[in-house]
This record gives C-alpha cells, sequence and structure tokens, in this order.
C-alpha cells in the first residue's frame, strides 16, 4: 500500500489508536481521520513528507492532557491542517509558522472543559501569505496584544474565526487592511477588560459576506454602522442586551438570507420595510420584546429565483393580530415557531392551504380557534405540532390521524371533550417515567388516570417492565401498550435548553403533554 496517496477513514466505524505504521504510507497526500482517534499522534506522521491534507478533528480523547506534537510543525507541504475538537491544550507552538503553504488551519476547541490553548502572540502567522481560514476559537488570546495588527496583514485570509476566544485590551486601529475576509465569527468573545459594544473596525469590513456576533453582552442599540457592510448574506446577533427597535439600516441590507435577533431586548413593530429583504430565507427574532401585527410583506419575500423564507422564528414576544393574514402564501415554509404570543382570531382551512412544505409548527400559547371540516386533511406533513390553547374541540381533531410523521404533538387546553380515538392509542405505551428530566418536577397529579409507574408516582415498576395499576382521582385508565415513548425525552430536553437559555418558562406555560384533565404523550404513530 506504500503507493496510496489518499486515505479517508473518518466516520468509518474504525475507532483506536493511530497505528504508527501508518508513517510506511510515503506517497500520502491527503489523510483524513476524523472521529475515529485516540490516545497519541504517532510521530511516524510526521515522515509523510508529501502530505498536503491532514485532517485529525473530532477525535474528542486525541491529544488528551497534550501540547500540539512539534513534529506537525515541520510538515511544511501541508496546505490543509485541522485539529479542531482534539483535546491538545497548552501553548500553540510558534513553530507552526513554518508552514507557510498553509491555505486552511483550525485549531478551534472545545468551550469549558480543559483549559485552553493559548497564545502570548500571534505573529507566527504573518508568515502564511497564503492562508485563507483561520480558526482559533476558544483559545486564550488575551496576551496577543498586537492580534489585530497581524491577522489584518494576511493578504489572502476569507474567513476568520475567533468565538469563545479571550482577546487583550480593546483598542481601535486607526489603519484597517483586511482586504480579502468576507465571514468574521466572534460568537462568545471576551475582551479583558470586558466591552459592551460591536468594535468600530468591523463596520469598516466592506467585504463581509458573513458576521456573527451572538452570546457578546452587547448593550445599547443595534449600531448603525451594520448599514456599510451591504453585501451580507449572514447576519447573527442574537443573545445579547440590544434594546432598540429594529433600525432601519437592517432594512436595507438586500442581499440577507440569514438573519438572526433572538434572545436581545428589541422592542417595537416590525416594519414594512421587512419587504425590501426580498433574499432572506431565515428570519429569528424570539425571546425579545417585539409587538404589533406582522407585515403584509412578509408574505411576499421571495427572489427571483422563487426561494421563499424557510424557517421563521417569532416565539416569545408580543406579537398580536392574525398572522396567517400574512403567512399564509409562504408555501416553502418549513418552520414556523409563533408560541408565546397575543395572536388571535380563526385559522380556517383556507389559511393553511399552501403552506406544503411545513414541518415544525408551535403557535401554542395564542388564542386561536381552528376551523376545520370533519374530512379535512392538510397538505402538509408535521414532525412537531404544538396549538396547546387554541381551540379546537369538542370534537377530537381526526385531521392528526394523516399526519405519520408526526414526533410529538401537543394538545394541551384546546376544548376537546371527546374520547382519544383506538388509532391514536395503539402505537403508543406503558412503563416507567423516565428520570432525570422535567418530567420529574411535575407534580404526581400530571400523570394520574394512565398506567405508568415511577417518581413522581408513588408507583413502583416491577423488574419485568410492566406497572401495577393505578386509578387516579378522575378516573380515567388509558391503555399504554408497549414501551415509553422516546418523545417525552426530545420534548423536555428542549424545554429544559430553554429554560438555561432564558429562564423565564414555567411549567404552566408549557403543561406538555396534559390533555385537559388526562395526562398524556402525544407522539409518534410508528
Amino acid at each position: 500500500m506504500t503507493s496510496l496517496t489518499h486515505l479517508n477513514l473518518s466516520d468509518s466505524g474504525f475507532y483506536g489508536k493511530i497505528p504508527p505504521q501508518i508513517g510506511n504510507l510515503s506517497n500520502l497526500v491527503y489523510l483524513d481521520m476524523r472521529y475515529v482517534a485516540n490516545g497519541t499522534v504517532p510521530s511516524q506522521i510526521g515522515n509523510l513528507s508529501k502530505l498536503q491534507y491532514l485532517d485529525l478533528s473530532g477525535n474528542y480523547l486525541l491529544g488528551k492532557g497534550m501540547a500540539i506534537p512539534s513534529f506537525l510543525c515541520a510538515m511544511t507541504s501541508l496546505t490543509h491542517l485541522d485539529l479542531s475538537y482534539t483535546r491538545f491544550h497548552g501553548k500553540i507552538p510558534s513553530q507552526i509558522g513554518n508552514l507557510s503553504n498553509l491555505v486552511y488551519l483550525d485549531l478551534g476547541g472545545y468551550s469549558g472543559f480543559e483549559p485552553p490553548l493559548f497564545a502570548e502572540n500571534v505573529e507566527w502567522l504573518s508568515s502564511m501569505w497564503k492562508l485563507e481560514y483561520l480558526d482559533l476559537s476558544n483559545a486564550n488570546l488575551s496576551k496577543a496584544f498586537h492580534w489585530l495588527h497581524t491577522l489584518q496583514s494576511l493578504p489572502s485570509l476569507t474567513h476568520l474565526s475567533l468565538s469563545g476566544c479571550t482577546l487583550p485590551h480593546y483598542n481601535e486601529p486607526s489603519l484597517l487592511n483586511f482586504s480579502s475576509l468576507q465571514t468574521l465569527h466572534l460568537s462568545r468573545t471576551r475582551y479583558s477588560p470586558a466591552i459592551s459594544f460591536v468594535p468600530k473596525w468591523i463596520f469598516k469590513l466592506k467585504k463581509l459576506v458573513s458576521l456573527e456576533l451572538p452570546g457578546n453582552e452587547i448593550q445599547g442599540p443595534i449600531p448603525g454602522g451594520i448599514r456599510n457592510l451591504t453585501l451580507l448574506q449572514n447576519l447573527d446577533l442574537s443573545f445579547n442586551s440590544f434594546s432598540s427597535s429594529i433600525p432601519d439600516c437592517l432594512y436595507g441590507l438586500h442581499r440577507l438570507k440569514f438573519l438572526d435577533l433572538e434572545g436581545n431586548n428589541l422592542h417595537g413593530t416590525i416594519s414594512d420595510a421587512l419587504g425590501n429583504l426580498t433574499s432572506l430565507v431565515e428570519l429569528y427574532l424570539s425571546y425579545n420584546q417585539l409587538e404589533g401585527t406582522i407585515p403584509t410583506f412578509l408574505g411576499n419575500l421571495r427572489n427571483s429565483r422563487e426561494i421563499d423564507l424557510k424557517y421563521l422564528y417569532l416565539s416569545i414576544n408580543k406579537f398580536s393580530g392574525n398572522p396567517f393574514e400574512s403567512l399564509g402564501s409562504l408555501s416553502k415554509l418549513s418552520t414556523l415557531l409563533i408560541d408565546g404570543n397575543n395572536f388571535q382570531g380563526v385559522v380556517n382551512e383556507d389559511d393553511l392551504a399552501n403552506l406544503t412544505s411545513l414541518k415544525e409548527f408551535d403557535a401554542s400559547g395564542n388564542n386561536f380557534t381552528l376551523k376545520v371540516g370533519p374530512n379535512w386533511i392538510p397538505n402538509f406533513q408535521l414532525t412537531y405540532l404544538d396549538v396547546t390553547s387554541w381551540q379546537i374541540g369538542p370534537n377530537f381533531p381526526s385531521w392528526i390521524q394523516s399526519q405519520n410523521k408526526l414526533q410529538y404533538v401537543g394538545l394541551s387546553n384546546t376544548g376537546i371533550l371527546d374520547s382519544i380515538p383506538t388509532w391514536f392509542w395503539e402505537p403508543h405505551s406503558q412503563g416507567k417515567i423516565p428520570t432525570g428530566t422535567q418530567l420529574q418536577t411535575f407534580d404526581a397529579s400530571r400523570f394520574i388516570g394512565n398506567n405508568l409507574c415511577g417518581p413522581p408516582l408513588p408507583i413502583n415498576c416491577s423488574s419485568n417492565g410492566k406497572t401495577h395499576s393505578y386509578e387516579g382521582s378522575h378516573g380515567h385508565g388509558v391503555n399504554w401498550s408497549n414501551a415509553w415513548p422516546n418523545c417525552w425525552h426530545d420534548k423536555f430536553d428542549r424545554f429544559d435548553s430553554y429554560e438555561s437559555d432564558r429562564g423565564n418558562f414555567s411549567h404552566d406555560q408549557h403543561d406538555v403533554g396534559k390533555f385537559d384533565h388526562v395526562s398524556v404523550c402525544f407522539c409518534p404513530m410508528e
């Protein structure tokens, strides 16, 4: 096999230590070993003098507790080196600057694990004239005082990620010369000492196509300097503390395909000028204080290639009115999350007829009334449905039977007085209530009347997985016939993450699975 030039073992099912004999493959040009290795990197890899592409990323246990091997810094034929999400730590060796042919360098690491990689300076990068892609995510650069001056001198650099990095004291450069930079990712980036504003030098990067600044605790209004970045297609300002209305300058970024403003303190209304963003495919505005109605122009967001809006997140705001008057024409919409607002009105078959691509739909916590005929079959196939607090009853919605890809259904407090049909329950289960989830924080009354066992119910589960009979105070006895469905775990993992991020969800707001007086789980019909 000594004539082998390309070897790709990534995600192959192999796992273990990298054999030193790999160094005998003297003609290797390309070596991809993502997600297959642990232990150490054998020094014999340094013998591969012709190697141009080396990817060891995603090997969580590779290099644990060790520095980046020095022999890698002598492999001067390399054009691509990816050591991201391994366990190397300590000082980034300055000798890595010997790799002057590198076009791609990724040393991004994990956040919050072992001490991160650190660099006392980044002058070693100045010799990498060909470098186009650089990722130093989560590295400690707090002593690299001239990092910006060094990086801006790289003439070919198009992608820069310093997400999670610690940077030194902020200084606004008098001259900026990023001649090629197109993507800049600064998620959760920390200056020492901290700053609470968007660095002004960013607004001079006229060639930027992607700018990501989430999780930086930035305060005040969204800066008007963003209007200078007229080539932007991707803008992420989520989970900061912006406290203005959505500025008009954002509506002027006509090339935007992705806009994420989630998790701020934005207020006011959405302007009709949103209709100017004719290329928009993904819009995320959840977890703000936005109000008013949804502009009619939103239903016309399409570009000349008829690529419509696909993802729309408006959850947990103060929007009102009937959004389906604006959203009903979005035929490419895949995910629509509008839960936790003040929406109200009647939703009929015509309002939903054009939503043929819809897969995830959460409109819970609003005041809608669904009026459809008894033989209505939706034009979409959902995997996720939550219409908690809608008026749907008194009959059980038979149209749900047509949704054969569902993984979760929420029908709490929907005015259904009907019995649960046999076709709904037959595939589902009895069994032990899962531990280690938000389910354990619910009162036992949420589960009574079902053939369930385990905490918080005072019923022990037998060793063979069967349950004791239990008749709750409401006298409902639902027959669960197989095993506890996995969707409970999925749903509550989702809300656990919401709670950790936002800290303002209560069980009463999201009483998932509570079907009027019967606690039930609406899960896949397999």
